[in-house]
């Protein structure tokens, strides 16, 4: 039986189109999910002197047909599909400017919650305890169409307008960028570092990394390599930036 729904995942992200001009490029590109060919498709770019300036202008279109679509349905050969979109992914500094919140390096930039987070070795980081949760809310996903929430909040983003779309569950943190790219290698680095974290100097020790541990680490993450699936463009390597013999710790920020 031919399915009678189309359900969409979209990608927003920039890439530079040069080094010398600073002209970006801006497409959003979507995924049908619910069939197995892996097709990767475009519907709007644009291309400016870096990200589009005016988010309005950059969504209002594919907003638009979005909706239509959504409504009536689309036709193929004679039978009417519904178009459902569910999930709309990019790393870190896209999803804050379609989102149209600050930057994920801000103290207040918890989308689900009001904690505030701490700068460590000049990161942001948020300690979830217990305690901490305790003593915050929730946000939800009435307050975050009212634009209630500042300093997260910049204003509205024409996203809202979407139907049948819930923006703070539809559009996750990306986890090839957070998760695999991002947190590990500084989770590593700081257990490395903690004895330079001030403010928790007695707590954090106990997380300190000794030398052979990392090594056993490093080794282990490093015999992986030949592991890794071919949807990953950076591969496993050893990181540059300590000298230590003794502090191999691996990055997953090399490229091919």
């Amino acid at each position: 039986m031919r399915t009678k729904e189309i359900i969409l995942a979209a990608h927003i992200d920039g890439v530079k189109a040069d080094k010398s001009s600073g002209l970006e490029h801006w497409p959003i590109l979507m995924k049908i999910i619910n069939i197995d060919e892996n097709i990767i498709f475009p519907v709007a770019l644009n291309t400016n002197i870096g990200k589009p300036s005016n988010l309005e202008d950059y969504f209002r279109e594919f907003v638009a047909e979005l909706d239509q679509l959504s409504t009536n349905g689309l036709s193929i050969h004679g039978n009417v599909y519904k178009i459902k979109l569910i999930r709309i992914l990019g790393d870190a500094p896209a999803r804050c400017f379609f989102l149209n919140t600050i930057q994920q390096n801000g103290k207040q930039s918890c989308l689900y919650c009001d904690v505030k987070g701490e700068w460590v070795r000049h990161r942001v980081h948020f300690y979830i305890s217990e305690e901490v949760r305790s003593g915050h809310t929730e946000r939800t996903e009435e307050e975050f169409y009212q634009v209630k929430y500042h300093p997260l909040q910049h204003g509205r983003t024409p996203l809202m307008d979407i139907q049948d779309f819930n923006i703070l569950l539809g559009c996750p943190y990306d986890p090839m960028h957070v998760l695999f790219n991002g947190i590990m290698d500084r989770l590593l680095e700081f257990l490395v570092h903690v004895d330079e974290n001030k403010e928790r100097a007695a707590e954090s020790m106990l997380y300190k990394l000794k030398p052979s541990t990392i090594e056993v680490i490093s080794d282990h993450l490093l015999s992986l390599k030949d592991h890794v699936p071919v949807e990953f463009q950076r591969k496993t390597a050893p990181s540059k930036k300590c000298k230590s013999s003794c502090c191999t710790l691996v990055s997953f920020r090399e490229p091919l």
